[in-house]
Formats: structure tokens, sequence, C-alpha cells
């Protein structure tokens, strides 16, 4: 992208330590302008707290180099890609490094979060609900740690998933999601409110847990204990006026603790998908409805057809099983399934060595 000097000016702010989102909306409301606050910096500099001095423009030119290299551009507050509410929260960033297919903005967002030690069941949910709710229309926001949030961004990969990284777009945190952060490179969208070569700093995971919360038209909690930052991030839509959803757990199991909390403080319970789709919008939640019910419908007249097509091949004559699902071309888990069914409407009947035959009637 092309820089301005007023954007230039910006990110040279933006990147001078202890000038925050809060303090850098205060000097641009003051001086008009990035370019002018930093033309008056020395005066700027008598009244911040920690007196510091501007990042050099060797520095911030190299941020920008390194970050197109790296395939990321820079989206400022007043560019039309910006995705946030600008009167949401003064804390939210006035500008962001993004990588990735830029039109998942333009899709209504919901985020899933929860536990880095998730179950196995609890990853199955994610992936399961984020792939049907990306089906749906819907963009899945995440976090890009361990367990909940992979599993999250695996199941909306081929619909359109947003990460927002808890490090700049030069660190993969954590490394082992090496592979997940190529791949949502080229299809989804990474986005970071950090320096390019920014590390993991524990300070950093609730700016992130805030960006998510103001993503997502609703945030889905699954699995959270006390005092996890999945907990915060919901914490943080409920004070937005986002809607808050959360799958209960166990009250035994220490994962499902926070969630469990979140519904008793009001956070809506939800078992899938469809749940979700009701709350933030109904007119989705219809439409998946139908497609289901479509779905299953063609399922229904499928096996329909497939147990015709059995009661065609059998007589009195007992057959093998193998050898009947040879002449069909049917899995024999599917035969078996069918044949199953047919014995127990007495239409069927089974003998040793794995054969059956046909009950005759009358």
């Amino acid at each position: 992208m092309r820089f301005t000097e007023e954007n230039f000016s910006r990110l040279r702010l933006l990147r001078t330590p202890y000038v925050g989102s809060v303090t850098f909306s205060k000097l641009i409301k003051k001086y008009g302008s990035a370019q002018n606050v930093i033309l008056s910096f020395e005066e700027v500099q008598k009244v911040l707290r920690h007196k510091p001095d501007l990042v050099l423009p060797d520095c911030v030119e190299k941020e920008i180099k390194t970050t197109e290299k790296l395939g990321g551009r820079f989206i400022f507050w007043d560019d039309e890609n910006y995705p946030f509410e600008k009167k949401l929260d003064p804390y939210l960033p006035p500008m962001l490094t993004v990588c990735g297919d830029f039109n998942i903005f333009s899709k209504p967002r919901v985020a899933i979060v929860g536990a880095r030690n998730a179950s196995f069941h609890g990853n199955r949910l994610a992936f399961t609900m984020a792939k049907e709710l990306g089906q749906s229309g819907l963009a899945v926001v995440s976090g890009f740690a361990r367990g909940i949030d992979a599993a999250a961004h695996k199941g909306s990969m081929d619909t359109g998933t947003i990460a927002v990284l808890g490090t700049g777009l030069g660190r993969i945190y954590p490394e082992i999601h090496k592979d997940l952060f190529a791949e949502i490179k080229e299809k989804g969208l990474l986005i970071s409110h950090f320096s390019y070569d920014t590390g993991p700093q524990i300070q950093n995971f609730p700016v992130r847990n805030r960006l998510i919360a103001a993503l997502a038209e609703g945030v889905v909690v699954i699995e959270a204990a006390f005092q996890s930052g999945s907990l915060t991030t919901a914490e943080q839509a409920a004070e937005y006026g986002k809607e808050v959803f959360s799958v209960p757990g166990s009250p035994l199991d220490p994962r499902c603790r926070g969630s469990n909390k979140l519904i008793r403080e009001g956070a809506t319970l939800v078992e899938s998908a469809l749940d979700v789709l009701e709350g933030l919008n109904p007119r989705l939640w219809h439409v998946q409805r139908q497609k289901n019910h479509m779905t299953q419908k063609t399922h229904v007249q499928k096996i329909s057809l497939d147990v015709s097509k059995v009661l065609e091949q059998l007589s009195a004559v007992p057959v093998s099983v193998d050898d009947l699902a040879e002449k069909l071309q049917m899995p024999v888990h599917h035969l078996s399934s069918i044949l199953t069914k047919l014995e127990i409407d007495e239409k069927v009947e089974a003998h040793q060595g794995n054969r059956v035959s046909l009950v005759l009637q009358g």
C-alpha cells in the first residue's frame, strides 16, 4: 500500500513507547493530525508522564517494508475496511496489521473461544459448530491458541476464519501452529495490533481478547476455566453489548466452571450452531434449519432406495453378506446397518456363516 505522510506519522506515533490507543486519540483530537503531533512533540513530551522519545523514522520504514514482505497491510481507523465500531471503546487500536482475504471483513462475525487443554468432545464441537456457522454465512473469529481456538479456525477454514494474534505477523505463537498459520494466511485472515516482530508477552493477550470481543456480533464459549482468557473475552463482549453464548459442561470438570458460571450469570445456553444462529439472527437460523431438513430428507430417501436394492437381491436362499455387498457395490458397514433394520422388521433372517435370506411372507 502507498503510505501517506499522515499515515507514516500515525504509525510512528503509535510505535512510540507509552503512546497507547487512548493517548494517541487524545493527541490527535488536540493537535488535529499525527503530523502536527510529531511537529509539536517537544511540547507533547512535557505533558506525558514517561517522557518518551519518538521512534526513529528508520524503524517505521523497516516495519512497513517487513510487514508488506510478510504479505500484510496496515488498516487505520478511517479506512473503509476498519472493522470496529469507532465509538465502541477508546482502548480499541486506531490501527491494525492484517494479512489474508480482506473480503472476510464484509461478513457478519461470531467468535468461538475456549480452553487450550480442551477435551476431545470440546474440540469436536468447536470444529462442527464453526463449520456450520460458516456454512450459514458467518465468519468465525478466534484467538489462534491451542485447543478450542484451533478447532474453530480449522472448522471455518473454507468459509471464512479470522485469527486475532497476541503477537506480530512475523512471530508464530504457538509454534506448533505453523501450518495452521500458513493456511489461514492463504484462505482466511490474520489480524494483529502489534509490530511484526512482537513476541508472546503476557500483557498482550488481554488486548487480543478485547479485539475478539469487539470484532464479533456474539461470542460462544466452549470449556472455560475460572479466570481464563476465554472468560475475559466473554465478559468484555457483554460490556460491549454483544451476545454471549456458553456451552454447558460437567460441574466436575474444571475446564467448564467458567463457562457454566457464564450461564448462571445470564449467558445463553447453547448446544449447537442452530442455537447460536437463533440467538444472533432468526432469519439465518430458519435458513439453516430448512437446509438441515432437506439434507435429512435426502438421506432418508437414499436409505429407502438402498433398502429396495437389497430386498431385490434377496430370496429364500441364504447368501453371503460379503457377496451381497460386492454385487450391490455397497460398503459392508452400510449394508449391515440396512440388514439389521430389515431383521428387526422381520423381513430378513440371519443364518450362520454371515449369511442372510428373505423371510417369505404368509
